[in-house]
C-alpha cells in the first residue's frame, strides 16, 4: 500500500527547492528556471498565492518539515523517493500557465507499476490544489478566469497518464518537441548575413506576424515584451526569429519559408 502523498505549496519557493531539482538535471531544468527566476525576484514579487506546488512519495514526518511565513514548508532533509512539481501563473502576463515536472520521466527505461501509481497520486494532489487554488484567485482577484489552463513543456510519459483520466486535451495543432541544447557543444557560425538582410529585433508589428505563425496561444502583448532577435531584410519584412521567455529559455526559432522564382 503507498503512502499519502504529501502537498507542499510555495510563494517564495526556498533554496531547498533548487537544490531538489538540481539533482534532477537535465529533465528537470525548465521547472528549475522558474523556480531559480522566482528566487531572484522574491523581494520585487507581489505574489499572494502559491506558485510553486509540490506532491512527494512518501509523505515526511512532522519533524522534517518547518512551517514558513510564506504558507508552505521547507522541503524534508532527506530528498522525497519521488515527486511532481508544478509552476503555476496566475497572471495574464503570461502565455503559459502552467509548466510540471515529475521524477518519473528521469528514467530513460519503462518505468515500473509502482513509480507509475506513485506518480499517478501525485498528479492526482497537483490536480486537487491546482482546483482549490482555482477557487481562492476567482473569488479574489479575476472572477473571469478561464476553466482551463495552458499545460506547457509536458513530458510524454505524463502527459499519457493525465491523457486516459481526460484531464489533458492536446491542441488542434498537435504536440511540440522539447529541445535541450549543451550550450558547449554549440558550435560558432559565421555571424554574417547576405546583402539583403539585416539583425533586429521585434516590433509590435513584428510580433504580430509571430502570433499568427503557431499554433501556441502568446499574446501580441506577451511577445513584444520578451527578448527576442531577428532576421529582417532591409523592407523590414521578418525573415527569422527566436524569443527568449522572462527564465531566459528558448521559446520559439521559426524560419520563413522562402520560395526562389527563376525566369532564366
Amino acid at each position: 500500500m503507498l503512502e499519502q502523498n504529501n502537498l507542499q505549496t510555495f510563494v517564495t519557493p526556498p533554496e531547498d527547492l533548487e537544490k531538489l531539482l538540481l539533482a534532477h538535471l537535465p529533465d528537470s531544468l525548465t521547472l528549475l528556471r522558474k523556480v531559480q527566476y522566482l528566487r531572484r525576484r522574491a523581494s520585487l514579487s507581489k505574489a499572494k498565492f502559491p506558485q510553486i506546488l509540490l506532491a512527494s512519495s512518501p509523505s515526511p514526518s512532522p519533524s522534517d518539515g518547518v512551517p514558513v511565513a510564506n504558507g508552505g514548508q521547507v522541503p524534508p532533509r532527506q530528498p522525497p523517493r519521488s515527486f511532481t512539481m508544478a509552476y503555476i501563473s496566475t497572471t495574464v502576463a503570461q502565455s503559459t500557465s502552467m509548466y510540471l515536472y515529475s521524477t518519473l520521466q528521469d528514467d530513460p527505461e519503462p518505468p515500473g507499476a509502482t513509480a507509475v501509481a506513485e506518480t499517478e497520486g501525485q498528479l492526482e494532489t497537483i490536480l486537487h490544489a491546482l482546483i482549490r487554488l482555482r477557487r481562492v484567485v476567482q473569488d479574489g482577484v479575476r472572477p473571469n478566469l478561464q476553466a482551463t489552463v495552458v499545460l506547457g513543456s509536458l513530458h510524454s510519459r505524463i502527459r499519457g497518464l493525465w491523457e486516459k483520466t481526460g484531464r489533458v486535451v492536446p491542441r488542434p495543432g498537435g504536440h511540440y518537441d522539447k529541445w535541450l541544447f549543451d550550450l558547449g557543444q554549440v558550435p560558432r557560425l559565421d555571424e554574417s548575413l547576405p546583402e539583403d538582410m539585416v539583425w533586429g529585433s521585434g516590433s509590435l508589428q513584428d510580433c504580430e506576424v509571430v502570433a499568427s505563425r503557431t499554433d501556441i496561444p502568446r499574446p501580441v502583448e506577451y511577445l513584444v515584451q520578451m527578448p527576442s532577435l531577428f532576421i529582417k531584410l532591409l523592407d523590414g519584412t521578418p525573415v527569422s526569429w527566436a524569443f527568449l521567455d522572462s527564465v531566459g529559455s528558448l521559446i520559439s526559432v521559426h524560419c520563413e519559408v522562402c520560395v526562389l522564382f527563376s525566369f532564366d
